[in-house]
């Protein structure tokens, strides 16, 4: 049920003591909106039970925070397609016109900054 998991203490640095780990566990999302529903409580359980199935010598959790928001990564539905035409024929119709965002072809950090890029050689 996990829809991800990014061990924060290795992409950044100091962000726990050293030998230990921290990790950001991601639920819910469009297929799994009724776990979103549940308290607090039931919904650090599942994670921690999901976390534990994908790394059982995983040890006693140090620090535990949920955080909920309401939309938070993009999910691309069944028909998302046609944003792209639109996008593509503003673009024909307005050359000077530039849309960006993580709603256009891919919305992680690493999609981000490498479209970024891109647009900026462009401009």
């Amino acid at each position: 049920r996990i829809l991800g998991a990014i061990f924060v203490s290795s992409l950044f640095s100091d962000r726990c003591p050293p030998a230990e780990d921290c990790v950001s566990v991601f639920l819910c999302g469009e297929t799994q909106r009724e776990v979103c529903q549940r308290g607090k409580e039931e919904i650090l359980k599942i994670a921690k039970e999901e976390i534990k199935k994908v790394f059982p010598r995983i040890g006693e959790f140090k620090f535990e925070k949920v955080t909920l928001w309401e939309k938070s990564i993009p999910q691309y539905t069944l028909g998302y397609e046609k944003f792209y035409k639109i996008e593509e024929e503003l673009r024909k119709k307005e050359p000077n016109l530039v849309i960006a965002g993580n709603f256009l072809g891919g919305s992680s950090l690493a999609k981000c900054i490498e479209k970024g890029k891109k647009l900026g050689e462009t401009l």
